[in-house]
């Protein structure tokens, strides 16, 4: 085991940066494909009584039954016709299949040991159509049932006569677009609510919900759960959709442990679990198969991509079977039929814990590289898994504050390589002070202390104190703010020093000339202009619901707890309100503030935190801006701030008075929010604004050069901070790339004044959540180009 100096350690890690490069397949072969009809939907299998294994398909007008004894020569046995429709769902229970469809005709039951097999019954009492089907221990579970158009809720049938179901109970809280049932209790997909329900179904005849639980984005369209019954997975039918992965072993505390994306372009859509893999249908990906060993760090060690379009939509894989008992997985491709595909494992993999050498703790978030190849973050355990191409590498572990390591390690193919690795902490010390209103001294609780350009960042506690326990030696800019104070930074040298005393610096924040975080009404501004044409989501004063599961309007102001309030365009009924049900319509909305005096301030500043989602919706994006404009004369003139193309997060902008306009005893802000466009979902939100005297502070422009800092914290998860400094006003562009170089988030674009300025970024795109892995921020700023890399963990 060596140490590497951090320097050589950046360029081994940047050279090793991965190259895109277009795949079909990894560790699959395709067997055979059969392609007979029009267009298809789900795919099951069966393994006859003699030994022969079926596969039963949905297709557009019936049930097409393949033979796939002999993998590579598929042969249709039967054909069972039914209503025409997209949606088909099969089920297996003893020598029957059972099939429903959305088309009508109830549920039909399908001899699988005729000769040929053949329909024999059809079940229609309760129902007669329905969107899935799940069986479990001779119940059949009928999801998404309707009869005659009406919604009738699910429907739960005995097949104690295979051949003459008998309906045991059902259930009509809320829609189930696909479950699956486990010892009794039901996981219930319910994607028009926006969560996961679990439901007791011990009595059939009255079910009863345990819990409901959501998550950001969610989309619930189907789950699964492991074989321990710990875990139940599931995927969100959506673009950016990811695979879910919780921890239900504690049903009062149902936790997410990790997700998974094979790309954030593209849409998921059922994952089913076989032993310590999942296997999942994601449309244009293809089969993707994932490790799942360890749920909190899920990797793919296969896939195979029937799709060879564009990524994103509807087309290509729907199903997946990974059940039958010759190990060949069936997948049904909606526009090109049956494929059957086999699966072995050709790489080796390493994993491990990585530990503090002194502690034994374990080091959340440790980068592990395997240098020109894959890598991987460890969970907070401390764990990792990298799957590689047999061979000689170098891995690289590193983690801030602390001496990188590189080993050599060999990986041979289907197995796996045990490398703990122990890292030692680079010298440092404790860092701590107080943070106290400049005047009478008084605790200030929440004050936000980072020290620029690592990760490091604490709040101070009730008595206004604060503590980093390990900063490694060096010198840095501390910087310390709360909402109400003009923020302050102080460059510090940290270095040998008693390790049972920390570094002392102390803080006294000078109040701000005014600060209005909304939380006892409207304080004046006013919603509405002359000029406004918007139809609807107009700015209105109130706590906010975040709809759209809280990405697209927020789901709580930006003020610290206890606050509540602040501005936002309309607001929907309840978080799971469709995401165009409040938003801003045809054309402006305008809210503005009252008049006030920054003339007596030495230096000016004003700050303020917004939040502007314009990147849903099938055209999202412009021409649909936020405009931030400010006025010297009481709202007769006014100059542009910014203009906002997106920014699904609470983010703050800080800018100098002066680089914009005189400062006057007669000032004014304006926000404007458009929908210009037909096609997006535009949603706004105002809070925290006020206006102080950075004399003292960092903010100071032309003190420093322009510059990007490191995002903070670094890895992150689920947001980070991108802080950039500005010598004079410009035009700013700040862009978030993948490691394939595309452009995924537009974080700043438009003029902003010199000084600092911070944006969050909360892993995602213009579709959806992004998948764990490397990228980067790029600032474009006063004729040069600054990066800095960031890591999703997730």
């Amino acid at each position: 085991m060596r140490h590497v100096p951090r320097a050589l350690l950046l360029c081994i890690l940047a050279a090793s940066a991965p190259t895109a490069v277009a795949q079909t397949s990894r560790n699959t072969t395709l067997l055979s494909q059969q392609h007979l009809y029009r267009g298809y939907s789900d795919v099951w299998g069966y393994t006859a009584q003699d030994g022969r294994e079926l596969a039963l398909i949905g297709t557009t007008d019936g049930t097409s039954i393949v033979d796939l004894s002999i993998p590579t020569q598929p042969m249709e046995i039967a054909f069972i016709a039914g209503p025409s429709s997209i949606w088909r769902d099969i089920k297996t229970h003893a020598t029957y299949a059972y099939v429903v469809t959305e088309g009508g005709g109830g549920l039909q039951i399908v001899d699988l040991e005729a000769s040929p097999p053949n329909l024999v019954a059809t079940w229609d009492s309760t129902f007669t159509s329905a969107h899935n089907i799940a069986i479990s221990d001779g119940v059949a579970y009928v999801v998404g049932a309707k009869k005659n158009s009406l919604a009738v809720g699910a429907r739960f049938l005995s097949l104690a006569n295979p051949i003459a179901p008998l309906e045991v109970g059902a259930f009509t809280s809320w829609y189930i677009h696909d479950c699956v049932v486990r010892s009794d209790t039901m996981f219930a997909a319910a994607i028009n609510n926006d969560f996961l329900g679990i439901v007791d179904v011990n009595d059939k005849s009255a079910p009863a919900v345990v819990t409901t639980f959501t998550w950001p984005g969610s989309n619930a369209h189907n789950c699964d759960v492991t074989s321990d019954g710990r875990y139940v997975l599931t995927a969100d039918e959506a673009v950016g959709g990811d695979l879910h992965i919780f921890d239900i072993s504690d049903l009062g505390n149902v936790r997410q442990v990790s997700t998974w994306s094979a790309n954030p372009d593209a849409i998921i859509h059922n994952v089913l679990i076989q032993g310590d893999l999942a296997y999942v249908s994601y449309y244009t990906e293809g089969v993707r198969i994932v490790d799942i060993a360890v749920p909190e760090a899920p990797v793919e060690v296969g896939f195979y991509d029937t799709f060879p379009g564009v990524s994103g939509g509807f087309n290509g894989v729907w199903g997946v079977y990974p059940y039958a008992a010759s190990g060949v997985i069936y997948a049904s491709d909606r526009g090109t039929g049956l494929y059957a595909i086999d699966y072995s494992n050709s790489d080796g993999a390493v994993q491990g814990t990585v530990h503090d050498v002194d502690s034994g703790s374990p080091i959340a978030a440790a980068v592990v590289q395997i240098v020109g190849g894959p890598q991987a973050v460890a969970t907070a355990s401390g764990f990792y898994k990298i799957y590689a191409a047999p061979g000689d590498y170098n891995v690289v572990v590193s983690s801030y504050g602390f001496e990188p390591d590189s080993t050599g390690v060999v990986l041979v193919a289907d197995s796996a390589v045990v490398h703990d690795v122990s890292l030692q902490r680079l010298p440092s010390s404790r860092v701590g002070g107080m943070v106290t209103r400049a005047g009478d001294s008084s605790a200030i609780e929440q004050a936000s202390l980072l020290l620029q350009g690592t990760p490091l960042l604490q709040s101070s506690d009730g008595a206004g104190t604060y503590e980093f326990a390990h900063v490694p030696h060096g010198v840095y800019t501390l910087r310390v703010s709360r909402f109400g104070f003009a923020p302050q930074a102080r460059t510090i040298s940290v270095t040998v020093f008693d390790p049972l005393l920390a570094l002392t610096y102390d803080f006294e924040l000078v109040a701000a000339a005014s600060a209005e975080d909304f939380e006892s009404g409207t304080a004046g501004w006013v919603s509405g202009s002359p000029q406004d044409t918007a139809t609807g989501g107009a700015w209105v004063w109130g706590v906010p619901v975040g709809s759209g599961g809280g990405e697209v309007q927020p789901g709580t102001d930006h003020t610290v707890a206890p606050g509540a309030a602040c501005w936002v365009s309309a607001n929907a009924i309840s978080e799971t309100s469709p995401i165009t049900s409040a938003d801003v319509d045809g054309g402006y909305t305008t809210l503005t503030s009252p008049v006030f005096d920054v003339a007596s301030i030495v230096n000016p500043h004003i700050s303020y935190w917004r939040w502007f989602s314009n990147d849903r919706g099938s055209v999202p994006g412009p021409p649909d801006t936020l405009r931030v404009d400010i006025s010297n004369n009481a709202g007769i003139d006014w100059v542009p701030v910014e203009r906002v193309v997106e920014s699904a997060a609470w983010t703050e902008v800080v800018f100098r008075v002066g680089d914009v306009v005189a400062p006057t005893s007669l000032m004014r802000l304006r926000f404007v929010a458009e929908d210009l466009g037909t096609e997006s979902v535009v949603e706004v939100a105002l809070d925290d604004v006020m206006a102080f005297d950075a004399t003292t502070t960092d903010l100071l422009p032309g003190a420093v050069p322009t510059q990007l800092y490191p995002p903070t914290p670094n890895p992150f998860n689920p947001s980070t901070q991108v802080r950039f400094q500005l010598q004079r006003a410009g035009r700013v562009e700040l862009l978030v790339f993948d490691v394939r170089g595309r452009v995924v988030r537009t974080l700043a674009r438009g003029h902003l004044g010199a000084g600092v300025h911070e944006r969050s970024w909360e892993g995602r795109s213009r579709e959806g959540q992004l998948a764990s892995g490397t990228y980067w921020i790029r600032l474009h700023a006063d004729g040069g180009a600054h990066v800095r890399r960031a890591i999703l963990l997730k």
